[in-house]
């Protein structure tokens, strides 16, 4: 099963200078956030390696999203999103 996920006026809105910036700013970054604290915590219990640099991490996980999402070359669900836990675990070990 396949996701989509369109935005309201299409990819050119991303395009638009000002929606771009709220975009990111209102939606994005609040995600990576989120995701940054539950690196930050796994790195304080020991679960992720002292010189693996969290930022590297984040953009992994959200390159695999949006690529994903933009292409819509494979599936974007829970297995996929299964192999990304395991691959992200596995490499900041």
């Amino acid at each position: 099963m396949r996701t989509t996920v369109q935005f309201a006026g299409g990819p050119t809105a991303l395009l638009d200078p000002v929606f771009a910036v709220q975009f990111r700013d209102r939606f994005l970054f609040g995600r990576r956030d989120a995701l940054r604290t539950v690196l930050t915590r796994a790195a304080d219990r020991g679960e992720i390696a002292a010189d693996v640099d969290p930022e590297l991490l984040l953009d992994i996980v959200f390159g695999v999203l949006w690529y994903r999402l933009l292409l819509d070359h494979a599936p974007l669900d829970e297995d996929a999103g299964r192999q990304l836990a395991t691959l992200v675990v596995r490499a900041a070990r």
